[in-house]
């Protein structure tokens, strides 16, 4: 992390109106925008402000995403299939609920992301708060999260204490 990835956050922080220059678009050269998502992702990591930084950490997680399902599942080289995974983490700082269904709509786009994206992101963002919103929605995504979660809060893969735990181990490793 450099100042000037710093002075890029406190840029966008200001004006949310330049946000689409990180916009993952056909044509356009996505490893330099990549690149700059994952500028302000790392600096993120560092100075991640709840009360202001959640729109600005979904816009960039949903960038990410469109670039998964555009190139999944093969990644041409020097593309980080692994930035999605930072920008989820910090999503689930902010336990908004409904950010579930992007969870669910990642863990079930390929193989890869089945497999590398931890199961624990839909549960850490609240065992309760998930459950009761999969029995209030009409989601076409309830389904895939039941049979990745179960449908009750009793059925769920992990505790509130196991989940704490991934949920340090995943910070440090992401160097927060």
């Amino acid at each position: 992390m450099t100042q000037a990835d710093v002075d890029l956050l406190a840029q966008v922080r200001q004006n949310p109106d330049i946000w689409d220059n990180f916009a993952d678009r056909e044509g356009l050269d996505a490893k330099s925008l990549q690149f700059n998502r994952q500028r302000l992702l790392k600096v993120l990591i560092k100075d991640l402000r709840i009360e202001e930084d959640y729109e600005l950490v979904k816009y960039l997680f949903k960038q990410e995403l469109i670039l998964r399902k555009r190139l999944s599942p093969v990644y041409p080289e020097g593309y980080d299939k692994t930035l999605i995974y930072l920008g989820a983490f910090l999503l689930v700082k902010f336990r908004q609920v409904e950010d579930l269904w992007r969870f669910v709509e990642l863990k079930s786009l390929d193989e890869n992301s089945d497999k590398e994206f931890d199961l624990e992101h839909l549960l850490a963002l609240g065992i309760d708060k998930v459950y009761n919103l999969m029995a209030k929605t009409d989601n076409p995504l309830q389904f895939k999260a039941a049979r990745l979660i179960g449908k009750r809060p009793e059925n769920a893969p992990f505790t509130e204490e196991q989940l704490r735990k991934w949920e340090e181990s995943k910070a440090t490793s992401f160097g927060q």
